[in-house]
């Protein structure tokens, strides 16, 4: 008598560990209409998605628009500098970046081998990267860094490979971009003037002289140094008349000149410190009120460049002595 598992309409049993494979079709919209989203959203226009995806703008206009038929959403507000992402586009991308991230991770030999583009802000360029500049080179000859300054307002690392950001604590900061990222150093800010400010006035000044000096913003709300007044219970700060600058290095350039009281990170001063140009008026230790971190897409997170340029910067950070 044959055993039944001779049986050829007998179903097989299959090895043990191995898996069924879906034979439906799976519920997803085109692949191509995803990559050509993904790339406008890096890149916030569709000229430059076709650029990296090697169509026209209007093929990556078209697959976006039948992405968003089907999705039965808009995923990007139109403009003549570009697109800017919905709340359904923002929900989107962080899918599309972690689904292509395990994808870039899984298969290595797909990530670019060109040079890595970084965004950083101005003042970060200007007060810590530029002067160790010289130093980044010499340590690492071989990586290839495409660098785009920009003011720290305008700084969102879209469309970069990596970026150095300033983040706010009292910020919100989507949790897919904060797992690809790591901490720089704390923000630890200090108020600074230039000697000739002072006059005669005897060091350390109390904090009531601050409504009576000139102060000087770094951003166009001041909202660093409106955290400093509540942190220290202390009266509105009068802002209203303050000198306003779009970067930190601006207020900073204004102290040194003799223009006022600058709010400044730290390591963006030390130098100034340090050669006298700069003076600590006011007894307070530093405040920090955020952070800069280092971002990087999921495209690159194989490759050696990233884990060379994340040890140099914790190096550098590690060597500044505060």
């Amino acid at each position: 008598m044959p055993d039944s598992t001779d049986d050829p309409q007998r179903p097989k049993k299959l090895p043990e560990g191995a898996r069924l494979r879906k034979t439906e079709p799976r519920n997803l919209p085109s692949l191509n209409a995803l990559r050509a989203f993904d790339a406008a959203a890096r890149h916030q226009g569709f000229a430059r998605a076709g650029a990296e995806l090697l169509v026209s703008p209007g093929a990556v206009s078209r697959q976006v628009k039948l992405l968003e038929e089907v999705l039965g959403a808009e995923l990007f507000h139109r403009a003549a500098q570009g697109v800017v992402l919905t709340e359904e586009g923002e929900r989107l991308l962080s899918l599309t970046d972690s689904a292509f991230e395990i994808l870039a991770q899984a298969l290595p030999q797909t990530a670019p081998r060109g040079p890595l583009t970084c965004q950083v802000s101005a003042s970060f360029y200007l007060r810590w990267l530029l002067p160790r500049y010289q130093a980044f080179r010499t340590a690492l000859p071989e990586l290839k860094l495409d660098l785009d300054v920009t003011s720290t307002v305008a700084a969102t690392g879209q469309g970069a490979d990596l970026s150095i950001l300033y983040h706010r604590f009292s910020g919100e900061v989507p949790d897919a971009m904060m797992a690809r990222s790591e901490r720089l150093f704390l923000d630890g800010s200090i108020l600074v003037c230039a000697p000739s400010l002072l006059g005669r006035r005897k060091l350390p000044l109390p904090l009531s002289a601050l409504a009576k000096l000139p102060l000087l913003l770094n951003t166009s709300d001041g909202w660093d140094w409106r955290a400093l007044a509540a942190a220290k219970d202390m009266a509105p700060l009068p802002l209203s008349r303050a000198a306003r600058f779009d970067i930190d290095d601006g207020a900073i350039q204004a102290a040194m000149a003799g223009q006022g009281i600058a709010f400044a990170e730290r390591r963006f001063v030390s130098d100034l410190l340090a050669q006298g140009l700069l003076v600590r008026a006011f007894d307070l230790p530093p405040a920090s009120f955020g952070e800069y971190r280092l971002h990087w897409r999921g495209s690159v997170v194989r490759r050696p460049a990233l884990a060379q340029l994340r040890h140099w910067l914790r190096s550098e950070v590690a060597k500044q002595r505060l």
